[in-house]
């Protein structure tokens, strides 16, 4: 897995439990579909959070118009999350 941060860097990350995972994006995971069969794993309430902009992230996914991706993520192979 992967962690990608706001600011664009990019981290190996290889907690794949549910706490390691809510740890990384800092809260309540959500996982979406990337546009390349991989996962993403975001903060559910990052917005309401007030968590930065993730520029990197948003254009990973098919989102609704206008909707947008906040914090840091991880994106991980089919396989790799338990």
């Amino acid at each position: 897995m992967q962690l990608l941060k706001t600011d664009g860097t990019i981290e190996e990350y290889h907690d794949n439990t549910l706490a390691g995972m809510q740890a990384a994006v800092g809260g309540y995971i959500q996982i979406l579909n990337t546009n390349d069969n991989k996962f993403m794993v975001i903060n559910e309430e990052g917005k309401l959070e007030g968590k930065e902009f993730n520029e990197i992230a948003t254009k990973m996914v098919e989102l609704f118009p206008g909707d947008y991706i906040v914090g840091d993520v991880l994106t991980a192979e089919q396989n790799e999350i338990d």
